[in-house]
């Protein structure tokens, strides 16, 4: 089945929504779950994939402009699981990396987490890695036990956490059951 690169519309939320959730499940962002579709406050690209009037895919750039560049944020990249592996991120990618340098844009970033075929894609579509850190996820009792979270609150208790960690140390990570790394990709839109 074929499927339409198209801008994404309002109509759409359902099924981006539902899309976005569904290509998440598998993930290490299997919770970070939405409720309604974000608008942006910089200009952005927002682009669908179609296939027979379902949303099968999606991706998102805000522009974000700093002192000294102007680039893209990918917030989000997400192909519906059994739409996979017929090259509707990549066509995604390539109409969006087109709009990306018609609006000014010298470079695309994405964050993404561990997951090897989220990292490897990123890669094959020319992505450099750049930087990484941790998220951990904190249980109860993790957050019992090591100390990492306390509060000087009467009658709070900490029951879970999501913390970001900068550090390398590896033995401290080792205290923690869920702990991803996030990476940051960049995609240099004046090489091509």
């Amino acid at each position: 089945m074929e499927h339409q690169i198209r801008d994404y519309y309002t109509d759409d939320e359902p099924g981006w929504l539902t899309c976005r959730l569904q290509a998440f499940l598998d993930t290490a962002y299997f919770d970070d779950v939405r409720r309604q579709k974000e608008s942006y406050s910089s200009a952005s690209i927002e682009l669908v994939a179609v296939c027979n009037d379902t949303v099968v895919g999606l991706l998102d750039i805000e522009r974000m402009t700093t002192d000294t560049q102007n680039l893209g944020m990918i917030w989000h990249v997400a192909t519906y699981p059994s739409y996979r592996r017929r090259g509707i991120a990549k066509d995604l990618l390539h109409e969006a990396t087109a709009r990306a340098r018609e609006m000014g844009m010298l470079r695309l970033e994405a964050w993404t987490r561990d997951d090897a075929f989220v990292n490897d894609w990123y890669q094959q579509m020319g992505f450099k890695p750049i930087s990484a850190y941790y998220h951990i996820y904190a249980t109860a009792e993790e957050i019992k036990r090591t100390g990492i979270i306390t509060s000087t609150v009467k009658g709070v208790h900490p029951a879970t956490s999501y913390i970001q960690y900068v550090g390398q140390d590896k033995e401290f990570l080792k205290q923690f059951k869920r702990v991803h790394e996030c990476r940051r990709y960049d995609l240099d839109l004046q090489d091509e």
